[in-house]
């Protein structure tokens, strides 16, 4: 990580001390320090978790000639404006993030970070990692670079701060429970920044309603004096994706869900998603995922699966 001539970290009014946490090293130290400390960390944890946040700035300020320049060689990280705004520069791909916006920095794109137009920047940031961390921010569809905005940034720091709380006590017992907390943010993120058009959409409520028994899309564009051409046309053009595409993960995600919060059997999420085969649910779910939702499961670290 390479960083401007200025220091990030300033004293006086204006700073905002940044609190960065993870599970080796004292929970919190300034941004002189984050340089040493992101060098070595756990190629460890990386192999032995499914997923993590290698690192956590609760609460990080910039200035007008505060900037960093980074490569992200070993993790992916998703940025938080709580106040002002930051500018973001990705292969020479630029964007303004604002307040309760987020932005994904992906794994290996080199970018540089500063304050935005409002010339000062307050955000949140973390670090995602683990060996199934790549499949899930493809399957959440959140495109590297791009501005995203959010409901309700202050649950997302609550968790945020939850997780934090985990890390302090570095507790090797807690590895399973701090990688579900993990998940269950970036569900949050992702519930969240796909809500706010699939709530007013009456497609989308459709196959909510019928999600056991989906309703074929020739049937959703009928009940809705549509045809079939155009039902596409609009759904692409608000969701960027079929409403085949979108079916297949509204009921992806309902199955996670049911996987790591519940203790119900493989096939009854499967009747439960609208799959009446446990076999197709199970390629369904391989497909998408990359892995068996018996192993998703497993990965999830909180439930335990029951007798099918």
């Amino acid at each position: 990580m390479v960083y401007g001539n200025r220091r990030i970290v300033r004293k006086g009014e204006d700073m905002i001390k940044k609190r960065v946490i993870h599970p080796f090293s004292p929970e919190e130290f300034n941004t002189s320090d984050i340089s040493q400390n992101l060098i070595n960390w756990g190629l460890l944890y990386q192999k032995v978790m499914p997923l993590t946040f290698p690192f956590l700035i609760l609460h990080s300020y910039w200035g007008k000639e505060d900037y960093y320049i980074h490569h992200c060689p070993s993790n992916s990280a998703v940025e938080i404006v709580l106040e002002g705004s930051m500018k973001y520069t990705l292969d020479e791909r630029i964007s303004i993030v604002r307040a309760n916006e987020m932005i994904l920095l992906p794994l290996g794109v080199p970018n540089r970070v500063e304050a935005g137009p409002d010339g000062f920047g307050r955000k949140a940031v973390f670090g995602i990692r683990g060996f199934l961390s790549e499949v899930i921010l493809a399957s959440y569809c959140l495109e590297g670079g791009r501005a995203y905005r959010l409901n309700d940034t202050g649950r997302i720091l609550q968790m945020l701060s939850r997780l934090a709380v985990l890390y302090r006590k570095q507790d090797p017992a807690l590895l399973n429970a701090a990688s579900a907390s993990a998940f269950e943010i970036l569900l949050e993120i992702r519930e969240q920044v796909h809500s706010r058009n699939a709530r007013s959409s009456p497609v989308v409520q459709l196959m909510q309603m019928n999600l056991q028994n989906p309703c074929p899309i020739p049937e959703i564009a009928r009940k809705l004096e549509l045809s079939r051409e155009k039902l596409n046309a609009v759904f692409r053009e608000q969701f960027q994706r079929s409403p085949q595409q979108y079916m297949t993960q509204l009921r992806m995600r309902t199955a996670e869900q049911l996987l790591r919060q519940t203790g119900q059997t493989i096939k009854q999420i499967a009747f439960q998603t609208g799959y009446h085969s446990l076999s197709r649910f199970a390629t369904a779910f391989r497909k998408y995922h990359g892995m068996s939702p018996r192993d998703y499961r497993k990965a999830g670290g909180e439930v335990t699966d029951l007798p099918d």
